[in-house]
């Protein structure tokens, strides 16, 4: 009888001893892969977080590269308006509209204008556009008035044309000083204004 009982009782904890095992097997496992749960989730949002990274960089790089090409295409528009200003002061110092040789520069502005906008306040882009308007204002009403006029290759500016142009010279100022504040130059006249003076020898 006492044998029959020492087997019952290991046959129980045997029982026992199995089941605890399969229970802290199982166990573990629901820990390991809540572990393996959790690297993943962290995996995938460090994944997310470089992707996002590089794209902060590549828009930074970008906006940085946009904005120095505008610098550059600014500087070369900024000696479109210091030429036309310096035509335009000859052509009211002689009372007269330039050779019919020579047009108000107004090409880098065509074809810059676009990359400058995006960078330019709208007060700042009105500025340099309103300028720019005038002069190919100026240059279409040079060739009226030669139409009208003798074969003569320059015309006498009206009292209105003269008045205009004066205050287009004071709207140069306000575009010189906008592109030189976008590129950091001194917006004070450099040597182009003397070259443009000096092209065109018939004003």
């Amino acid at each position: 009888m006492a044998d029959m009982e020492v087997e019952w009782a290991a046959a129980g904890l045997a029982f026992l001893a199995a089941i605890f095992g399969a229970a802290v097997t199982a166990w573990v496992s629901l820990i390991q892969q809540r572990r393996d749960a959790a690297t993943e989730r962290q995996r995938r949002e460090d994944e997310a977080e470089r992707r996002r990274q590089e794209q902060v960089e590549a828009q930074r790089i970008a906006e940085a590269s946009s904005r120095d090409e505008a610098k550059i295409a600014a500087r070369i528009v900024r000696v479109d308006v210091e030429q036309a200003r310096a035509r335009m002061r000859m052509a009211l110092k002689n009372g007269r509209y330039w050779s019919r040789a020579y047009t108000l520069p107004q090409d880098s502005w065509i074809q810059y204008r676009e990359k400058i906008a995006r960078h330019l306040k709208a007060e700042e882009w009105t500025t340099v556009s309103r300028f720019f308007r005038s002069v190919a204002n100026f240059d279409a009403g040079a060739n009226v008035a030669r139409a009208k006029g003798s074969s003569q290759s320059q015309t006498e500016l009206s009292d209105r044309m003269n008045q205009a142009m004066q205050r287009a010279v004071v709207r140069s100022d306000a575009a010189i000083e906008v592109l030189a504040n976008f590129t950091a130059d001194d917006p004070t006249p450099d040597a182009e204004e003397v070259a443009a003076d000096a092209d065109d020898p018939e004003t």
